[in-house]
């Protein structure tokens, strides 16, 4: 196909598709040539930049974009200082945005939405604060929103990222735990968030029973949502002190009812106790060791504190 080129060596090629890209002017669905030493990127008319323009034949096809630093507005300089990755959960993008480029970051946002299409905000994220681990968020583009429905291993989490914690970077461990879990088994969650584990392992394993707790109100808001529009099964959700569940899970404000025969207030009631929280975690410890039933294999305690 038949189409103006401007013309450039092959030191500056990367740099100049940039631009063009940056402004609208490469032809896209025409692939990028080149002439001995020189590369030939199509565009869409003539302009003026600093190298002869012609015409000339090119191949159809698509010019690849990688990243969204491929058409991000940012001086060339502060291109090798630009994140390289992202979380998402759902259509919300979360980008922690270094110091170098804190004046570009609007045009960073920006950027990740043109690249891709499916994401509906940008946030920048600053850290976490407080013993809910409640992220400090900034929208830096798109809708001015922190709720979100996020899809993993086939289920849905309404999250909200400014009231209550989630990662999309635990899925992987997510789905390591929930493959420990045996069918029967009762399961502890007294720091569960919005459900990710809770949900994943009650519909995965079929636990007897899974307590999962926390002590967000917003995320046990959450969390009752979730456990119904994934319609699972056998769990009942708690609000409060982490030790609520693990000491008397038949007791604490929330419970859902049940028989008093189900009841675990008991010693030796837990056969999968799961933490994952903050630091104050370990304050909770000395409590897992006395309501883990002792089975003929060992009893599983994953464990994490930062």
């Amino acid at each position: 196909m038949r189409s103006w080129a401007l013309v450039v060596s092959r030191e500056r090629a990367e740099e100049i598709r940039r631009r063009l890209l940056d402004r609208d002017l490469l032809q896209k669905h025409l692939r990028i040539a080149s002439e001995g030493e020189t590369v030939l990127l199509p565009i869409r008319r003539q302009v003026e930049m600093g190298f002869p323009t012609a015409e000339k034949d090119f191949a159809e096809g698509f010019t690849a974009i990688r990243s969204y630093r491929d058409v991000v507005e940012v001086p060339e300089a502060a291109r090798s200082t630009l994140p390289s990755s992202f979380d998402v959960v759902g259509d919300i993008a979360v980008i922690k945005i270094p110091e170098a480029v804190q004046e570009h970051r609007r045009a960073i946002g920006t950027a990740i939405l043109r690249w891709n299409p499916s994401l509906k905000v940008v946030l920048e994220g600053r850290g976490v604060k407080g013993e809910h681990r409640i992220r400090e968020l900034d929208a830096i583009a798109g809708e001015r929103r922190t709720t979100t429905i996020h899809r993993e291993h086939g289920l849905r989490y309404r999250v909200d990222l400014s009231q209550a914690y989630f990662s999309p970077r635990l899925a992987s461990e997510r789905n390591r735990i929930a493959d420990l879990v045996h069918e029967g088994e009762r399961v502890a969650d007294p720091f569960a968030g919005v459900g990710p584990y809770s949900i994943l392992i009650a519909k995965r394993r079929r636990p007897r029973e899974i307590v999962a707790s926390d002590a967000n109100p917003v995320a046990v808001r959450l969390l009752r949502a979730n456990v119904a529009a994934n319609r699972a099964e056998r769990i009942t959700v708690l609000e409060g002190d982490a030790r609520a569940p693990l000491r008397d899970p038949g007791g604490s404000r929330g419970v859902r009812a049940r028989r008093r025969d189900q009841s675990p207030r008991r010693k030796g009631w837990l056969s999968h106790p799961r933490s994952l929280a903050p630091p104050r975690t370990r304050l909770f410890a000395d409590e897992i060791p006395h309501r883990v039933r002792r089975h003929g294999r060992p009893s599983v305690t994953p464990f994490w504190c930062w």
